[in-house]
């Protein structure tokens, strides 16, 4: 008898360490998450802020820029055509560079960020300076090597934990 109640406090020991593995690689995992949270939630500096706003600028100006490139393409570009409207006074242009249809409307925003992107970007970052920026952000690009780290260490952590439950639901263990 003594003999089994040894074996049964060997697998009570084993079972309390592959559990104490367990609650070990959750703490991990949850300080994981607090430092992925901190990367995501925490406020980016003003100058990757307004890299984020020229991107989206230059990719709605870079829409627009296509339009008008395509509605330019429908009109003639044979050298005496031109010509002759040039000498007529004639605007082949017309609206084709302010709006993507050849129609008078309001200059849109798109036309605007094709044109003055950049100036469009400088003004928002004057105004922006009325803001509190913090002075130690992490850059964008180290946020996201910081995050993609964190995220494959949060995989492994979690292969290691389902290993471990296994061994556990193999001995009979649930519930963890």
């Amino acid at each position: 008898m003594s003999k089994l109640t040894n074996i049964v406090s060997q697998l009570k020991t084993a079972a309390n360490e592959l559990l104490g593995r367990v609650a070990d690689i959750d703490r991990q995992i949850g300080e994981l998450a607090k430092r992925r949270d901190a990367l995501t939630m925490g406020v980016v500096s003003k100058d990757d802020y307004l890299e984020y706003l020229r991107i989206n600028l230059k990719r709605r100006g870079e829409r627009f820029g296509r339009a008008i490139a395509k509605n330019l393409n429908q009109g003639s570009r044979n050298f005496s055509r031109l010509e002759r409207e040039l000498d007529a006074g004639e605007g082949f242009f017309g609206a084709n560079l302010l709006t993507e249809f050849n129609v008078s409307v309001p200059i849109t925003e798109e036309a605007v960020f094709f044109y003055f992107g950049e100036t469009v970007i400088d003004r928002l970052g004057a105004a922006l300076d009325a803001l509190e920026w913090p002075a130690d952000a992490v850059p964008v690009a180290e946020r996201r090597t910081l995050i993609a780290t964190i995220e494959r260490d949060n995989a492994e952590l979690n292969r290691q934990r389902d290993k471990l439950v296994a061994m556990l639901a193999d001995a009979g263990i649930t519930g963890v």
